[in-house]
């Protein structure tokens, strides 16, 4: 009963508008490539840029490499390393290293596909960058939950939600806890087996940070498995 009354505040949180939010719409486009080396291992290469301030700009770009093993049809254990560059208040770019390590898994359910993806990631800002004598680093603990239904054979709409858990106290004094919230609508359009286009629309909530920002997000992106 503590568990469900701690979600419910949680998510109820989440809804809250804080006077000063900031708000902006942005375009994000990413693209994924995946190797197949067996039946069980998997190499995957991954990139993704964001248009930030109402869509003007670049702001953040990452590009993710990292290894896959398979576990039947149903379970995955990843482990990439990511190279990201993040645009600061100066205008000038923080090059940011990152490592993800996730559990996948996947059931069916007639028409239905239900995914549960959960990661850790840390993140270390400019190499050898300290403030106060600590390393600037962002350590996060993410819970992402799908919801798919196959529409026409090529056809899947979604819904999905990642909730954000900050496992420590970072250089900008950000608290530790729950962190941001992000809520997809999107539309998967299978052009052949080994290669999909994506389409969402996205809501991201960052409720218990510095500066408190709403964002609502277009996407496109890509998928292809090669052989």
């Amino acid at each position: 009963m503590r568990k469900l009354t701690l979600l419910f505040l949680f998510l109820t949180s989440t809804l809250y508008i804080i006077a000063q939010t900031e708000r902006d719409a942005q375009l994000w486009q990413k693209g994924e490539l995946e190797f197949d080396i067996s039946r069980r291992y998997s190499f995957s290469l991954q990139d993704e840029a964001r248009l930030t301030d109402n869509m003007q700009h670049l702001s953040y770009y990452y590009f993710d490499f990292g290894n896959v093993i398979k576990f039947g049809k149903s379970l995955r254990l990843g482990l990439d390393y990511v190279l990201v560059e993040k645009e600061k208040k100066d205008g000038f770019y923080s090059t940011r290293n990152q490592y993800n390590v996730y559990l996948s898994m996947r059931h069916k359910y007639h028409r239905y596909l239900f995914y549960n993806r959960i990661l850790t990631e840390g993140q270390w800002v400019d190499y050898k960058t300290s403030e106060n004598g600590h390393e600037l680093q962002d350590k996060f603990l993410r819970d992402k939950v799908t919801l798919r239904y196959k529409l026409k054979k090529y056809l899947y709409p979604y819904v999905e939600d990642e909730l954000y858990y900050r496992l420590q106290r970072d250089g900008n004094k950000n608290p530790d806890g729950f962190d941001r919230n992000r809520f997809y609508v999107g539309l998967l359009y299978n052009l052949t087996d080994n290669f999909k286009l994506d389409f969402f629309s996205m809501y991201e909530n960052n409720f218990n940070c510095v500066p408190h920002a709403q964002n609502f997000v277009y996407g496109v992106g890509f998928s292809r498995t090669l052989f």
